[in-house]
Order: structure tokens, then sequence, then C-alpha cells
């Protein structure tokens, strides 16, 4: 019900509306259209006004995913929702610099296209012979092309300056964390980072119902939220660094041999499995394939007809979030562990969804914040906190 919608791709990244973008639209051709009196030529504009805000939301984050690019990290999907759009990158760099050119990279797009359009708005406002800011200001209320070009303006203006508040989840914080990463290491200076948003979130919701302005409150809840998200997604990446996959391995009856018969692979149900000869790992047994070949008849073939020959194994003393990733790249939901090449278990998506579980529920938990400042203070004291 509340799954986004796609677009199409974009230089290879789906680009996705959330259904919620329908109270947007509901809400822009109220103001525009009634409550301002200015009929359907006001929900027009407001539309309008709406669909180019909503492009330029696309080309600041694929400015953040054409620079993650450049340093290794794809971006499955940009989603774009009431309040903003989100890129959703495989991995942000951990190097600071690299992350600061892969955050700073949005905000520059939406500079570059104030750029290009302040020539255009100062030449419309000297042909129609405004003679102050205000005046300037509110003509991007009215229904024409020079209002439609001062909005779009103001809101690039507007959101590099939103954005950059040294706060998660906006670029400002991860900038901040890039800047703090080197005194106070990676999760630390995400948490700092976090618990800014959290403290400017809750000023915006206090001025908001101060000013009985309901936008405020809605945007500080979303900013509150999508700040726990970060700070919990990296604290659960922290302790998957430190977890080896040896830990975590099923010894799944150490494989199957190649010269088993097909039929006896489907004795324990169906499932992925290593195929082991002499406890070296030969290939992977995947359970489509023998689905697939038993359903085509295939009675009499041996593991070794059908298994995959493409080995690709993870060391046992590889940490879990990198045998994700080398999983990811490599498009598979079952991994070998092995330990000096000899056979040790086997790690599935399932192991990995427990783990993560685990680690989730780890992360939780007020003692949460008594770690961060025990490790801030640590650290600017030069001991060794925690991690």
């Amino acid at each position: 019900m509340f799954r986004s919608v796609s677009l199409g791709k974009l230089s290879g990244i789906d680009i996705r509306v959330h259904p919620s973008l329908a109270l947007a639209a509901i809400w822009v051709s109220y103001e525009f259209g009634f409550a301002s009196n200015q009929g359907i030529a006001g929900v027009i504009f407001g539309l309008l006004l709406l669909t180019v805000i909503l492009g330029c939301v696309v080309l600041h984050e694929l400015g953040h995913s054409f620079m993650a690019r450049e340093f290794g990290s794809g971006t499955k999907e940009i989603t774009l929702y009431p309040l903003g759009g989100a890129a959703y990158i495989e991995r942000m760099p951990s190097n600071p610099k690299w992350e600061a050119a892969v955050t700073i990279a949005g905000p520059l797009v939406n500079v570059a296209i104030a750029v290009c359009l302040l020539p255009l708005v100062v030449a419309f406002g000297l042909i129609a012979g405004y003679s102050s800011t205000e005046e300037f200001l509110m003509s991007s209320a009215e229904p024409t092309l020079m209002g439609l070009l001062v909005s779009i303006f103001i809101f690039n203006i507007a959101n590099v300056l939103f954005n950059l508040i040294p706060a998660f989840p906006m670029d400002g914080g991860r900038l901040v964390r890039a800047g703090l990463t080197t005194i106070l290491g990676r999760e630390t200076a995400t948490n700092v980072a976090v618990i800014f948003g959290y403290v400017i979130a809750s000023a915006m919701f206090m001025v908001g119902i101060w000013l009985m302005q309901p936008t405020l409150p809605l945007i500080a809840l979303f900013v509150m939220y999508l700040a726990y998200i970060e700070g919990k997604g990296v604290r659960i990446e922290s302790m998957m660094r430190r977890i080896r996959v040896g830990q975590f391995a099923l010894w799944d009856g150490g494989g199957i041999a190649p010269e088993v018969p097909l039929k006896l692979a489907l004795a324990g149900g169906a499932r992925d499995v290593a195929v082991v000869d002499g406890g070296r790992v030969v290939g992977m047994l995947w359970r489509r394939d023998v689905l697939k070949a038993v359903r085509a008849g295939a009675a009499n073939y041996l593991v070794s007809d059908v298994m995959d020959r493409q080995i690709i194994t993870a060391e046992s003393n590889l940490t879990v979030h990198d045998v994700h990733i080398a999983m990811e790249r490599a498009n598979r939901w079952a991994m070998p562990v092995v330990e000096d090449s000899v056979y040790r278990g086997i790690f599935t998506s399932d192991r990995l969804m427990h783990v993560y579980k685990i680690v989730s529920d780890q992360t939780s938990g007020r003692k949460r914040l008594m770690q961060i400042w025990a490790t801030i203070g640590a650290r600017l004291r030069g001991e060794a906190g925690p991690a």
C-alpha cells in the first residue's frame, strides 16, 4: 500500500515516488488554487512548481549519487517524499574526505541551478520594475513565468541553507561527521551529529507549536526519525565490522560431494549447499538449479552436472560486513566459509538476517547515550574509549 512507484531509470538509477506525495499535490493545489483565490490557473501553477521542485530534488540526489560512483559506491534508487528526496547509496564512503566530497556534491548542484537562474531572475525583475526585495519575493506567489523562476530560485537557495544545517539527516550533519571522524571515530562522530539533529528538530518542533505552523512540527518529526535511523544504521555497521563470519557459519553436514546423485541433494529439503571434495570447495549447488533440473526429468544427474563451478568463498576471519558486501557484489545469497582453503561452513542470507537482528537488538537501549558521552570524553582526553 505504501510502496514507492517507479518512474523509470536515469543513468541506471531507479527514480521512485512515494505515494505520500499525493498529499503534497493536494496541499499545493489548495494553497495556490483556492486559498489564494487564483482558481484553476493557480492549481496548474502550483502543480507545475511542485514538479519542477521535485526535478531539482532529483538533481540534488544525483549529485550525491554520481560522486559516490567515483569512489566505488553505487546507488540503487532515489525516492521522492513530500519533504525531500533520498538517494539509497549502497555504501557511503568511510573515508572522511570521500564522504565530504559525496555530501557536498548535492548542495553544489542546487548552487549551480541558482547561479544559472540568477541572470534570468534579475532580468525579469528589472523588466517588471520591482523596487524592493520584498516586492521581488512576493512575485513568487504569482502564477506567471516570473513567479515560477523566482520560486525555483528561492527553493534552491533555501535547500542549500537547510541541507547545510549541522545535524543529521541533513548534508551538514554528514559534513560534521566527516570532520569529527578523525578525532572521535566514525561511530561516535555519527552519534554526535545525530544528537545535533535531535536538538535542532526539537527546537524546530517547539517553534512550530509556538507559531502555530503545523508544517514545522511535521518536518521536525521527520528529521528525528531519519536521524535515529542513520545513527542506528552506523552502529549496526560498526558492530558488523567487528563480528567474524566464522562465528555464524552453518556446518550443514560438511556440504555435499560432487559424485552424489542429484536426487539425494533434496533429502534434507531444497537448499543452497556447498559442493565439497576432500574438504575443498569445488562449487555451489543452488536450490533453484536443483529444482529446475528435477522438474526437467534429470533423475540420473549427479551433483557435478548441475553445480555452479564459479567458486567464491569467504575466509572465516573476514567480518560479516565484508562478506555481506562480497555477496551483494557477486549477487549471491550464500557463500561457503573456508579456513586455510578448508571448508568450515556456509553463510547464507538467512544467517545474515539473523546476525542483523541480534546486532539491531544490541544497539538499542538508553545506555547508548551514556556510551556516546563516555567515548567523546575519552577521545578528547586522548584515552582509548569504546569504539
